[in-house]
């Protein structure tokens, strides 16, 4: 996508990376900390912005510190800037 976008890898290489499969598997990259997990809605906080996963049945399957998989029905996914 960042190819197609003509956007240089080293602007994207502290930036949230967020790879669906299908609308049940979000793996989520770069992230820098939980801000809200409930099994409706999923927050996390990363440089510069803010990435909400929205859906049923929401739970997060493996996390480490550097990345996580949120399984369930995903409705969507919103990107937000933030001023952290």
């Amino acid at each position: 996508m960042a190819d197609f976008l003509r956007i240089p890898p080293e602007a994207l290489k502290d930036r949230i990376r967020v790879t669906l499969t299908g609308n049940s598997r979000a793996w989520v990259e770069n992230y820098q900390s939980i801000q809200e997990y409930s099994d409706r809605k999923v927050v996390l906080l990363g440089k510069g912005e803010q990435v909400c996963v929205e859906g049923e049945r929401l739970c997060m399957d493996y996390y480490t510190c550097d990345d996580m998989v949120i399984r369930g029905r995903i409705q969507k996914i919103s990107v937000t800037e933030s001023n952290r």
